[in-house]
């Protein structure tokens, strides 16, 4: 009698029919030899931190040190990106006015510091976005360059194999930082983020998307479910998850903070949908494999380093997942095993 595997064995013998529900209902086997999440950077009261942390993202606990960056940033904000084997960490807040144009990698596999990879088209802080495919890693808008405070729209890209500076993309379809970045191996997506412009910091709704393999500007896609700065990003082959940010711009720059999640399909472009909620309201930023998302929650003082962790293809509300090793927020996150990657 034939025996049909799920998400939690490989074994028995599979039907064309089922391979493609399981695949497409995010419920494909994985193999977790490599199922890497990376936290790097951060603001780590009273100072930046270079750390960069690990965990196996299908087993919850604690994360483990893996080395240093090059330069302690905060700001990275999804600066991040990765393929199966590297990840690449760009720009952030250095302590100077208009931030850094530095590109560092490491090895994924095997923990150890930071190597120079190249440099970004322009410096900033407040980045996002990081989008990747096996081959590309995309970086999107920051803050700082030309000027300090200067929002830009820029997408720059790099082929992460290969070291050295990164070339102009296209532009979003606005000037946001702090924003959030989820893709599939085909398809980016740049979602919410802060314009930094008054009355309060004008955060955004908007989604707009990119076709990996294609230079070019990007389009819009729809709207969050509500304005959100610095929401955390990830995805699955199929879905991307939006969680947690700060929204209602006021007197504060960064408004009120948020718990919501959204979601959306990254083939059909529309406006996001409710999946559940953070386990608290929290700024974000969040790693994947094929099945789990998880986020890191950064609030308090000092910001708490505490995890959480959501079935990408079951809306609900986040679980504990475990503690960064060192407390911080605003952190560039990747992994090897990401939506970009299936």
């Amino acid at each position: 009698m034939a025996q049909y595997p799920n998400s939690e064995s490989a074994s028995g013998i599979w039907k064309l029919k089922d391979i493609w529900v399981a695949i497409r209902g995010d419920n494909w086997v994985q193999d977790l030899s490599g199922d890497r999440g990376l936290f790097g950077g951060g603001y780590a009261s009273p100072a930046n931190t270079n750390v960069i942390d690990f965990i196996s993202i299908a087993s919850t606990g604690n994360a483990t040190d893996f080395g240093d960056l090059i330069t302690a940033v905060y700001g990275n904000n999804n600066g991040a990106v990765g393929s199966t084997t590297r990840g690449l960490f760009g720009g952030g807040g250095d302590g100077t006015s208009i931030g850094t144009n530095e590109i560092s990698f490491v090895t994924i596999a095997s923990a150890g510091n930071a190597t120079d990879f190249g440099d970004l088209t322009v410096n900033g802080r407040a980045l996002g976005a990081g989008i990747s495919s096996s081959t590309r890693g995309i970086f999107g808008p920051r803050r700082g360059a030309p000027a300090p405070g200067f929002n830009n729209n820029t997408f720059d890209f790099v082929t992460i194999a290969s070291a050295g500076n990164a070339t102009d993309f296209g532009d979003a379809t606005l000037q946001a930082a702090n924003n959030a970045g989820a893709c599939s191996s085909t398809r980016g997506l740049r979602g919410g983020g802060n314009q930094n412009t008054a009355p309060g910091g004008e955060s955004t709704n908007v989604i707009d998307f990119i076709t990996i393999a294609s230079a070019g500007n990007a389009t819009d896609f729809g709207d969050l479910s509500a304005i959100k700065t610095d929401p955390g990003g990830l995805s699955s082959a199929t879905r991307a998850l939006f969680a947690g940010g700060t929204s209602n711009p006021g007197s504060s720059p960064y408004g009120s903070l948020t718990n919501s999640i959204d979601f959306v399909t990254i083939a059909s472009a529309g406006n996001a949908t409710d999946f559940g909620d953070l386990t608290t309201n929290t700024a974000s930023r969040g790693v994947s494999n094929t099945i789990r998302g998880v986020f890191s929650q950064s609030t308090g003082s000092p910001n708490n380093g505490n995890t959480t962790f959501v079935t990408i293809a079951s809306a609900g509300t986040a679980q504990s997942f475990g503690d960064l090793s060192v407390a911080r927020s605003v952190v560039g996150t990747g992994s090897n095993i990401h939506g970009g990657l299936q």
